[in-house]
């Protein structure tokens, strides 16, 4: 809501401000839904990593008695240790793209930021807006600003948390031997 009402007060104030927000704001939304798919991907991908490790932890604890009379425990073992390996590769992975997401963002906002301030002052030189206009302009986009980071974060999580959901729900409805 302050982001509709604020972008309906900047093109008020100056149109090529409001179109410097909008389509900054656009370009944002869209990276945050396109790396959100990505992310989600991702996530399924170490949950299901995750879940195989688990499996192998468990089977290789039910089976210890089995695997000691037998003797081959480091086959067992070395099993775990692929597995684990596998799913630390996997997390890895995923928190990287997440946070190549967050850095993206945090540079084209530092683009716009800086791109709209500078014009905001210039516009303030040269007499096309108020000193209370180019105020309005800062504290309405760093408002603006922390909003959309504080979503852009919070999405990267959601989706993340949709991987392991996804998974979990995979698991039961068709169940791993």
């Amino acid at each position: 809501v302050s982001i509709i009402i604020s972008s309906m007060l900047f093109m008020h104030l100056d149109l090529v401000l409001s179109i410097i927000l909008l389509g900054w704001l656009s370009v944002h939304l869209a990276i945050c839904g396109i790396a959100g798919a990505r992310a989600a991907e991702l996530s399924r991908i170490q949950s299901e990593a995750k879940t195989y490790l688990q499996g192998r932890i468990v089977d290789t604890l039910n089976n210890h008695l089995n695997v000691k009379l037998y003797t081959k425990q480091y086959f067992e073992v070395e099993n775990v240790r692929n597995s684990q390996d596998d799913e630390i590769a996997k997390n890895r992975t995923t928190l990287f793209y997440i946070e190549k997401f967050k850095l993206f963002l945090s540079l084209l906002a530092l683009i716009s930021l800086v791109s709209l301030f500078y014009l905001t002052i210039k516009f303030w030189q040269l007499d096309i807006i108020t000193l209370g206009d180019m105020i309005f302009v800062f504290t309405s986009t760093l408002n603006i600003l922390e909003l959309a980071f504080s979503a852009a974060v919070e999405m990267a999580y959601l989706f993340r948390e949709l991987g392991v959901i996804n998974q979990a729900l995979k698991i039961v409805k068709d169940p791993i031997d």
